[in-house]
Protein backbone atom coordinates (compact mmCIF):
# COMPACT_ATOMS: atom_id res chain seq x y z
CA UNK A 1 0.00 0.00 0.00
CA UNK A 2 1.43 3.46 -0.58
CA UNK A 3 1.03 6.32 1.89
CA UNK A 4 1.25 9.75 1.68
CA UNK A 5 1.52 11.02 5.16
CA UNK A 6 3.74 13.82 5.78
CA UNK A 7 2.90 17.23 6.57
CA UNK A 8 2.11 19.06 3.72
CA UNK A 9 2.44 22.66 2.93
CA UNK A 10 -0.55 24.89 1.29
CA UNK A 11 0.39 25.36 -2.32
CA UNK A 12 -1.17 26.15 -5.62
CA UNK A 13 -2.26 23.07 -6.58
CA UNK A 14 -2.16 18.98 -6.09
CA UNK A 15 -2.59 16.45 -8.97
CA UNK A 16 -2.04 13.54 -7.15
CA UNK A 17 -1.76 9.88 -9.51
CA UNK A 18 -1.16 6.68 -7.16
CA UNK A 19 0.69 3.04 -9.32
CA UNK A 20 -0.22 1.39 -6.54
CA UNK A 21 -3.42 -0.40 -5.96
CA UNK A 22 -4.52 1.18 -3.33
CA UNK A 23 -3.19 4.72 -1.82
CA UNK A 24 -4.10 6.23 1.65
CA UNK A 25 -4.44 10.00 2.70
CA UNK A 26 -3.70 9.90 5.77
CA UNK A 27 -3.08 13.69 6.40
CA UNK A 28 -4.96 17.29 6.30
CA UNK A 29 -4.44 18.74 2.28
CA UNK A 30 -5.20 22.71 2.26
CA UNK A 31 -4.80 24.31 -1.51
CA UNK A 32 -5.55 27.73 -2.40
CA UNK A 33 -5.45 29.43 -6.04
CA UNK A 34 -3.14 32.17 -4.45
CA UNK A 35 -4.86 34.23 -6.95
CA UNK A 36 -3.50 31.91 -9.91
CA UNK A 37 -6.33 30.94 -12.68
CA UNK A 38 -5.60 27.51 -12.83
CA UNK A 39 -4.61 26.89 -9.22
CA UNK A 40 -6.24 25.55 -6.07
CA UNK A 41 -7.58 22.53 -7.43
CA UNK A 42 -6.67 19.21 -6.15
CA UNK A 43 -7.55 16.01 -8.53
CA UNK A 44 -6.41 12.51 -7.61
CA UNK A 45 -6.01 9.30 -9.60
CA UNK A 46 -5.49 5.88 -8.65
CA UNK A 47 -7.55 2.70 -8.71
CA UNK A 48 -8.71 2.54 -4.61
CA UNK A 49 -7.98 5.62 -2.60
CA UNK A 50 -8.58 5.83 1.16
CA UNK A 51 -9.27 9.10 3.14
CA UNK A 52 -8.26 8.25 7.17
CA UNK A 53 -7.42 12.11 7.87
CA UNK A 54 -10.73 13.04 6.26
CA UNK A 55 -10.30 16.61 5.47
CA UNK A 56 -9.29 18.56 2.42
CA UNK A 57 -9.69 21.95 1.49
CA UNK A 58 -9.10 23.68 -1.76
CA UNK A 59 -10.18 27.11 -3.19
CA UNK A 60 -11.37 25.54 -6.39
CA UNK A 61 -12.62 21.93 -7.61
CA UNK A 62 -11.82 18.28 -5.84
CA UNK A 63 -11.58 15.71 -8.02
CA UNK A 64 -11.63 11.74 -7.12
CA UNK A 65 -10.99 9.60 -10.24
CA UNK A 66 -11.33 6.62 -8.09
CA UNK A 67 -13.32 4.86 -5.86
CA UNK A 68 -12.66 6.48 -2.71
CA UNK A 69 -13.08 5.28 0.56
CA UNK A 70 -13.38 6.87 4.21
CA UNK A 71 -11.95 5.58 7.20
CA UNK A 72 -12.74 8.84 9.09
CA UNK A 73 -15.48 11.49 9.38
CA UNK A 74 -14.88 13.49 6.07
CA UNK A 75 -15.12 17.23 5.42
CA UNK A 76 -14.47 18.32 1.62
CA UNK A 77 -14.40 21.72 1.54
CA UNK A 78 -14.54 23.48 -2.30
CA UNK A 79 -16.66 24.52 -5.21
CA UNK A 80 -17.41 21.59 -6.32
CA UNK A 81 -16.26 18.33 -5.33
CA UNK A 82 -16.93 14.94 -7.84
CA UNK A 83 -16.05 11.79 -7.84
CA UNK A 84 -15.84 9.34 -10.56
CA UNK A 85 -16.78 5.82 -8.92
CA UNK A 86 -18.68 4.42 -6.05
CA UNK A 87 -18.21 5.92 -2.23
CA UNK A 88 -17.76 3.54 0.62
CA UNK A 89 -18.42 5.63 3.96
CA UNK A 90 -17.46 2.72 6.13
CA UNK A 91 -19.55 3.99 8.96
CA UNK A 92 -18.57 7.57 8.82
CA UNK A 93 -20.18 10.99 7.67
CA UNK A 94 -19.21 13.03 4.42
CA UNK A 95 -19.69 16.70 4.42
CA UNK A 96 -19.45 18.77 1.25
CA UNK A 97 -18.74 22.53 2.60
CA UNK A 98 -18.58 25.81 0.69
CA UNK A 99 -15.45 27.77 0.78
CA UNK A 100 -15.02 31.81 0.38
CA UNK A 101 -16.53 31.53 -3.23
CA UNK A 102 -19.75 32.31 -4.37
CA UNK A 103 -22.00 29.16 -4.63
CA UNK A 104 -19.18 27.19 -3.46
CA UNK A 105 -20.03 23.71 -1.90
CA UNK A 106 -21.91 21.37 -4.59
CA UNK A 107 -21.03 17.68 -5.50
CA UNK A 108 -20.69 15.56 -8.31
CA UNK A 109 -21.45 11.70 -7.77
CA UNK A 110 -19.99 9.63 -10.03
CA UNK A 111 -21.82 6.15 -8.58
CA UNK A 112 -23.62 4.78 -5.31
CA UNK A 113 -22.07 6.16 -2.28
CA UNK A 114 -22.64 3.76 0.41
CA UNK A 115 -22.37 3.29 4.12
CA UNK A 116 -22.19 6.83 5.29
CA UNK A 117 -23.56 8.02 9.04
CA UNK A 118 -24.90 11.01 6.86
CA UNK A 119 -24.37 13.18 4.24
CA UNK A 120 -24.05 17.09 4.17
CA UNK A 121 -24.05 18.59 1.12
CA UNK A 122 -23.90 22.36 1.44
CA UNK A 123 -25.05 23.39 -2.19
CA UNK A 124 -26.17 22.05 -5.33
CA UNK A 125 -25.76 17.52 -6.23
CA UNK A 126 -25.57 16.14 -9.30
CA UNK A 127 -26.41 12.39 -8.67
CA UNK A 128 -25.36 9.55 -10.96
CA UNK A 129 -25.97 6.82 -8.49
CA UNK A 130 -27.67 5.63 -5.05
CA UNK A 131 -27.10 7.63 -1.78
CA UNK A 132 -26.93 5.51 2.01
CA UNK A 133 -26.15 6.12 5.39
CA UNK A 134 -28.10 5.34 8.71
CA UNK A 135 -28.20 9.28 9.53
CA UNK A 136 -29.08 12.27 7.94
CA UNK A 137 -28.98 13.58 4.43
CA UNK A 138 -28.91 17.20 3.89
CA UNK A 139 -28.81 18.64 0.16
CA UNK A 140 -28.88 22.37 1.03
CA UNK A 141 -29.15 23.35 -2.86
CA UNK A 142 -30.56 21.64 -5.78
CA UNK A 143 -30.67 17.94 -6.89
CA UNK A 144 -30.35 16.59 -10.73
CA UNK A 145 -30.54 12.84 -11.24
CA UNK A 146 -28.26 11.92 -13.86
CA UNK A 147 -28.91 8.16 -13.60
CA UNK A 148 -32.53 6.38 -11.69
CA UNK A 149 -31.38 7.18 -7.95
CA UNK A 150 -32.13 6.02 -4.68
CA UNK A 151 -31.57 7.89 -1.25
CA UNK A 152 -31.93 5.93 1.75
CA UNK A 153 -31.69 6.58 5.35
CA UNK A 154 -32.60 3.83 7.86
CA UNK A 155 -31.76 5.60 11.05
CA UNK A 156 -35.10 5.49 13.84
CA UNK A 157 -35.55 9.86 13.44
CA UNK A 158 -33.43 10.10 9.86
CA UNK A 159 -34.50 12.97 7.89
CA UNK A 160 -33.34 13.27 4.31
CA UNK A 161 -33.75 17.14 3.34
CA UNK A 162 -33.81 18.49 -0.21
CA UNK A 163 -33.78 23.06 0.19
CA UNK A 164 -34.09 23.08 -3.57
CA UNK A 165 -36.04 21.65 -6.66
CA UNK A 166 -34.89 18.23 -7.92
CA UNK A 167 -34.90 17.71 -12.11
CA UNK A 168 -34.05 15.02 -14.19
CA UNK A 169 -30.71 16.27 -16.09
CA UNK A 170 -33.34 16.80 -19.15
CA UNK A 171 -36.32 16.11 -20.17
CA UNK A 172 -35.98 13.96 -22.96
CA UNK A 173 -34.12 11.44 -20.14
CA UNK A 174 -36.47 11.33 -17.03
CA UNK A 175 -35.17 9.40 -14.13
CA UNK A 176 -36.65 7.29 -11.53
CA UNK A 177 -36.17 8.28 -7.83
CA UNK A 178 -36.97 6.59 -4.71
CA UNK A 179 -36.49 8.56 -1.32
CA UNK A 180 -36.52 5.67 1.57
CA UNK A 181 -36.44 6.67 5.32
CA UNK A 182 -37.98 3.85 6.86
CA UNK A 183 -37.20 4.86 10.97
CA UNK A 184 -40.14 4.95 12.79
CA UNK A 185 -40.14 9.10 13.86
CA UNK A 186 -38.38 9.49 9.96
CA UNK A 187 -39.30 12.82 7.99
CA UNK A 188 -38.32 13.46 4.35
CA UNK A 189 -38.69 17.13 3.59
CA UNK A 190 -38.91 19.10 0.04
CA UNK A 191 -38.14 22.01 -0.30
CA UNK A 192 -38.67 22.95 -3.62
CA UNK A 193 -40.63 21.64 -6.78
CA UNK A 194 -39.90 18.15 -8.04
CA UNK A 195 -40.10 17.51 -11.64
CA UNK A 196 -40.56 21.26 -12.20
CA UNK A 197 -38.46 21.74 -15.35
CA UNK A 198 -37.50 17.97 -16.28
CA UNK A 199 -39.82 15.20 -15.12
CA UNK A 200 -38.98 12.79 -13.61
CA UNK A 201 -39.68 8.93 -14.61
CA UNK A 202 -41.53 7.96 -11.08
CA UNK A 203 -41.30 9.28 -7.53
CA UNK A 204 -41.51 6.53 -4.50
CA UNK A 205 -41.27 8.29 -1.26
CA UNK A 206 -41.56 6.27 2.16
CA UNK A 207 -41.58 8.06 5.29
CA UNK A 208 -43.14 8.85 8.28
CA UNK A 209 -43.73 12.55 7.83
CA UNK A 210 -43.53 13.79 4.25
CA UNK A 211 -42.79 17.17 3.67
CA UNK A 212 -44.33 18.98 0.65
CA UNK A 213 -43.02 22.23 0.52
CA UNK A 214 -42.13 23.14 -3.15
CA UNK A 215 -45.70 23.42 -4.85
CA UNK A 216 -45.24 21.22 -7.84
CA UNK A 217 -44.04 17.23 -8.40
CA UNK A 218 -43.95 16.09 -11.77
CA UNK A 219 -43.92 13.13 -13.56
CA UNK A 220 -44.40 10.61 -16.05
CA UNK A 221 -45.61 7.70 -14.62
CA UNK A 222 -46.50 6.18 -10.45
CA UNK A 223 -46.03 8.88 -7.93
CA UNK A 224 -46.37 7.33 -4.54
CA UNK A 225 -46.19 8.52 -1.10
CA UNK A 226 -45.80 5.80 1.67
CA UNK A 227 -46.84 7.66 4.88
CA UNK A 228 -48.69 11.05 6.11
CA UNK A 229 -48.50 13.96 4.06
CA UNK A 230 -48.27 17.69 5.09
CA UNK A 231 -48.31 20.33 2.40
CA UNK A 232 -45.87 23.48 3.14
CA UNK A 233 -47.77 25.34 -0.17
CA UNK A 234 -50.00 24.68 -2.68
CA UNK A 235 -49.74 22.20 -4.71
CA UNK A 236 -50.38 20.24 -7.67
CA UNK A 237 -49.39 16.38 -8.90
CA UNK A 238 -49.13 15.59 -11.73
CA UNK A 239 -48.55 11.98 -12.91
CA UNK A 240 -50.15 8.86 -14.06
CA UNK A 241 -51.50 6.39 -10.59
CA UNK A 242 -50.78 8.87 -8.11
CA UNK A 243 -51.50 6.92 -4.42
CA UNK A 244 -51.53 9.02 -1.04
CA UNK A 245 -50.51 6.05 1.10
CA UNK A 246 -51.42 7.82 4.50
CA UNK A 247 -53.05 11.23 5.70
CA UNK A 248 -52.94 14.24 3.79
CA UNK A 249 -53.15 18.03 5.51
CA UNK A 250 -51.82 21.14 5.57
CA UNK A 251 -49.37 22.83 7.69
CA UNK A 252 -50.66 24.65 10.01
CA UNK A 253 -52.12 27.18 6.77
CA UNK A 254 -54.64 25.63 4.63
CA UNK A 255 -53.44 24.28 0.99
CA UNK A 256 -54.86 23.71 -1.90
CA UNK A 257 -54.07 20.20 -3.83
CA UNK A 258 -54.52 19.95 -7.49
CA UNK A 259 -54.07 16.04 -8.77
CA UNK A 260 -53.68 15.88 -12.60
CA UNK A 261 -53.63 12.09 -12.80
CA UNK A 262 -55.29 10.11 -16.26
CA UNK A 263 -55.13 6.45 -13.72
CA UNK A 264 -56.58 6.05 -10.94
CA UNK A 265 -55.81 8.57 -7.74
CA UNK A 266 -56.06 6.12 -4.69
CA UNK A 267 -56.80 8.04 -1.55
CA UNK A 268 -55.81 5.77 1.13
CA UNK A 269 -55.79 8.21 4.17
CA UNK A 270 -58.20 11.15 5.19
CA UNK A 271 -57.15 13.82 3.53
CA UNK A 272 -57.20 17.28 5.31
CA UNK A 273 -56.72 17.32 9.50
CA UNK A 274 -59.67 17.79 11.73
CA UNK A 275 -58.32 20.58 13.12
CA UNK A 276 -58.65 23.84 10.94
CA UNK A 277 -55.09 24.81 9.93
CA UNK A 278 -54.82 21.33 8.89
CA UNK A 279 -57.78 20.95 6.63
CA UNK A 280 -57.12 21.64 2.88
CA UNK A 281 -58.24 24.91 0.88
CA UNK A 282 -59.94 22.74 -1.83
CA UNK A 283 -59.36 19.39 -3.20
CA UNK A 284 -59.46 19.24 -7.21
CA UNK A 285 -59.13 16.34 -9.76
CA UNK A 286 -58.63 16.75 -13.26
CA UNK A 287 -60.98 15.20 -16.11
CA UNK A 288 -60.30 11.40 -17.27
CA UNK A 289 -59.33 8.39 -14.82
CA UNK A 290 -60.38 7.32 -11.18
CA UNK A 291 -60.18 8.90 -7.72
CA UNK A 292 -60.56 6.26 -5.40
CA UNK A 293 -61.40 7.75 -1.14
CA UNK A 294 -60.03 4.60 0.56
CA UNK A 295 -59.67 6.81 3.41
CA UNK A 296 -62.76 8.13 4.76
CA UNK A 297 -62.99 11.84 4.70
CA UNK A 298 -61.92 14.63 3.00
CA UNK A 299 -62.16 17.86 4.61
CA UNK A 300 -61.66 21.34 2.68
CA UNK A 301 -62.49 25.16 3.67
CA UNK A 302 -63.52 25.99 0.29
CA UNK A 303 -64.27 23.68 -3.18
CA UNK A 304 -63.99 19.88 -3.63
CA UNK A 305 -63.93 19.61 -7.43
CA UNK A 306 -63.85 16.04 -8.86
CA UNK A 307 -63.73 16.20 -12.40
CA UNK A 308 -63.00 11.99 -12.56
CA UNK A 309 -64.91 9.47 -11.54
CA UNK A 310 -65.33 8.58 -8.05
CA UNK A 311 -64.66 5.05 -6.40
CA UNK A 312 -65.94 4.78 -2.37
CA UNK A 313 -63.40 2.21 -0.80
CA UNK A 314 -64.64 3.14 2.57
CA UNK A 315 -68.02 4.82 4.03
CA UNK A 316 -67.62 8.44 3.29
CA UNK A 317 -67.57 12.15 4.45
CA UNK A 318 -67.32 15.01 2.46
CA UNK A 319 -66.77 18.61 4.06
CA UNK A 320 -66.86 20.98 2.06
CA UNK A 321 -68.49 24.49 0.81
CA UNK A 322 -69.39 22.91 -2.47
CA UNK A 323 -68.79 19.35 -3.89
CA UNK A 324 -69.12 18.82 -7.16
CA UNK A 325 -68.50 15.56 -9.44
CA UNK A 326 -68.58 15.93 -13.14
CA UNK A 327 -68.66 12.33 -13.83
CA UNK A 328 -69.88 8.74 -12.19
CA UNK A 329 -69.75 8.36 -8.83
CA UNK A 330 -69.53 4.83 -7.41
CA UNK A 331 -70.94 3.92 -4.05
CA UNK A 332 -69.20 0.08 -3.65
CA UNK A 333 -72.18 -0.28 -0.96
CA UNK A 334 -71.07 2.25 1.04
CA UNK A 335 -72.66 5.59 2.41
CA UNK A 336 -71.69 9.11 1.42
CA UNK A 337 -72.27 11.85 3.81
CA UNK A 338 -71.54 15.54 2.28
CA UNK A 339 -71.16 18.58 4.93
CA UNK A 340 -71.75 21.38 2.87
CA UNK A 341 -73.59 22.00 -0.66
CA UNK A 342 -73.42 19.36 -3.44
CA UNK A 343 -73.67 19.50 -7.37
CA UNK A 344 -73.53 15.70 -8.59
CA UNK A 345 -72.78 15.57 -12.24
CA UNK A 346 -73.45 18.03 -14.96
CA UNK A 347 -74.99 15.73 -17.41
CA UNK A 348 -77.33 12.33 -18.04
CA UNK A 349 -74.15 10.33 -17.97
CA UNK A 350 -73.03 11.41 -14.44
CA UNK A 351 -74.84 8.95 -12.42
CA UNK A 352 -74.54 8.17 -8.85
CA UNK A 353 -74.84 4.33 -8.25
CA UNK A 354 -74.15 1.75 -5.56
CA UNK A 355 -74.49 3.89 -1.97
CA UNK A 356 -76.08 2.61 0.94
CA UNK A 357 -77.36 5.88 2.13
CA UNK A 358 -77.10 9.66 0.72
Amino acid sequence: RATFSSSLPTMSSLELTARAGTFNVDTSLTYADNGLVNAGLITVNSTQVTLSDGNVTSSKTQNYNTALTLAANATLTGTTVTTSSTLAGGGYSLTVAANATNDSGNLTTGGNSTGLSSLTVARNTELAGDVASSGNQTYGGTVVLNTDASMTATGASAVISVAGTVNSDATLTPRALVINASGATSNVVLGGSVGASAPLTSLAITASDIDVNGGVVTTNAAQTFTGSVTLGANTTLSGVAITMGGTVKSDGTNRSLTINDSTTTTLTGAIGGSTDGEKLSSLTTDLGGNTLINGGAVRTTGDQTFNDAVTLGVNTSLTASTVTTQDVLVGNAKALTITGNAVLGNGVADTVTGLTNL
